[in-house]
């Protein structure tokens, strides 16, 4: 079982402090439902295109057009984007603070080179600091689940999924001539 999945299933909802799969200290707290809603919303579902019927004379909706699809899927993922900022920052708390180790300056070099945008970001103002550390160092993908059954949004089912996508940490089996 993956420890971060394990120690989540154990201290989740304890308010007790919980090592991240990054090896940084927080304690999870669970996040409002409202606040996630509310979030969410402010991602604006696009307009359903229409086409025009020539036999009868009038538009009608046209879900299924390709770009608005497409701008369905972005939604969807700006969406999910948005939660997960929210579940970051009102559902950890860092038990050390944000570490002075030059992680903002690697981040910056990333920023430089063109792979990360931190334009929106005062890394001189304390939250955005303590975000963007959290964010981009602090939490990974593997961590998303804790925070997510801490406030709800997925149950045990989901967790044990979550826990299953994890590598094991059992010995490959040798016995029957396969590794696994």
């Amino acid at each position: 079982m993956n420890s971060v999945v394990s120690v989540a299933k154990e201290q989740v909802g304890a308010d007790k402090q919980v090592t991240l799969s990054t090896g940084v200290r927080v304690h999870v707290h669970p996040v409002s439902a409202r606040l996630l809603t509310e979030c969410m919303a402010r991602v604006k579902k696009p307009t359903v295109p229409t086409y025009f019927d020539e036999d009868r004379q009038r538009e009608f909706p046209n879900p299924g057009d390709p770009s608005y699809v497409a701008a369905l899927a972005e939604r969807d993922s700006e969406q999910t984007s948005v939660a997960m900022d929210a579940l970051i920052m009102f559902g950890v708390e860092l038990v050390d603070g944000v570490p002075d180790d030059g992680w903002d300056k690697k981040l910056r070099l990333l920023e430089k080179l063109g792979h990360l945008d931190l334009g929106e970001y005062d890394l001189d103002e304390d939250l955005d600091r303590q975000f963007v550390y959290k964010k981009f160092v602090a939490v990974s993908a593997a961590d998303m689940p804790i925070l997510q059954q801490a406030s709800g949004v997925v149950d045990e089912e989901d967790l044990a999924k979550a826990e299953e996508s994890f590598p094991g940490d059992e010995e490959p089996d040798t016995d029957s001539g396969t590794e696994g």
